[in-house]
């Protein structure tokens, strides 16, 4: 019965530091406040797919460039967003998805930008999508 006891004690430590280092380690090691996130439309389909697990790094505005597919928050949105860098116009940056037909109707800079995209993890984003739809 101990050894049952420590076994139990043993798994709710191993299931709190599971939940602990995506929360505050993940964000130190990659450099951005949003580490993790999950893909919720098809405008980047062919790339990302809904429900992939998207893991992203804080990037510094000099080494940003065309092509990169980078985590914003739009500045007069409460959301985040998954695009492509379109074109960069010195401070402004014009985004859009690669499903989409035209670019997206706003510029962004540098400051709204939480991460570029370094990893997917396909499908694993689908248990959050649930919970967030309930």
């Amino acid at each position: 019965m101990r050894n049952h006891k420590i076994a139990y004690l043993l798994l709710i430590i191993l299931a709190m530091l599971s939940l602990t280092i995506p929360r505050y380690l993940f964000p130190m090691i990659l450099e951005t406040d949003v580490p993790l996130d999950v893909v919720e439309s098809g405008s980047m389909e062919h790339e990302l797919h809904i429900g992939d697990l998207l893991i992203s790094q804080g990037m510094s505005a000099d080494k940003l460039e065309e092509g990169l597919i980078i985590v914003f928050k739009r500045p007069s949105a409460n959301y985040l967003i998954v695009h492509r860098i379109y074109r960069l116009y010195g401070h402004r940056i014009i985004t859009k998805g690669d499903m989409n037909a035209m670019p997206d109707p706003f510029y962004i800079t540098s400051r709204d930008i939480r991460g570029v995209v370094i990893a997917r993890i396909p499908l694993v984003g689908y248990l959050t999508l649930l919970f967030r739809t309930r």
